[in-house]
């Protein structure tokens, strides 16, 4: 990306325009369907999926403080960010997110970068309806409290 930048810098035509996005709690929203179709799509073999399926739903969560412990509470979305499956999910559900001009995924977060002379370019406008779409079609939110102009 800081590449593409420099790139793009070098000729004094160019407007480059960046989309810097971040998911709202990305990695508690996962929904398990998502995974479950996308492993699916992948033709994951069954073992594996219910495999995952049994180490993500109905999980029970607690917290301990000293001699202090919390009422148990089951979760049915999410995956656990402590563990080596849970960002795998994460980086499962994103695997089909992709656009037409540069970008860059992160963990929880996504970099696209529009460079052109033509001042009336829409392709980032473009990227964020599809960024938009995707985000409803994989249950995933944007953090919009992050959004700056």
């Amino acid at each position: 990306m800081t590449h593409l930048l420099f790139e793009a810098s070098d000729d004094k035509k160019n407007i480059t325009r960046l989309l810097f996005v971040d998911y709202t709690r990305a990695f508690d929203l996962i929904d398990h369907n998502v995974v479950m179709r996308k492993l699916d799509d992948n033709n994951c073999p069954a073992v594996l999926r219910n495999w995952l399926l049994s180490f993500l739903d109905a999980r029970v969560q607690f917290v301990k403080v000293g001699d202090c412990i919390s009422d148990c509470l089951v979760l049915n979305a999410g995956a656990p960010q402590g563990t080596r499956a849970g960002p795998n999910c994460f980086k499962l559900l994103i695997s089909d997110l992709s656009f037409r001009i540069p970008f860059i995924k992160y963990v929880d977060d996504v970099s696209v970068v529009s460079v052109s002379s033509d001042v009336k370019d829409d392709s980032l406008q473009q990227a964020l309806c599809h960024l938009l779409r995707w985000c409803s079609a994989n249950g995933m939110h944007l953090n919009t409290k992050k959004l700056r102009r």
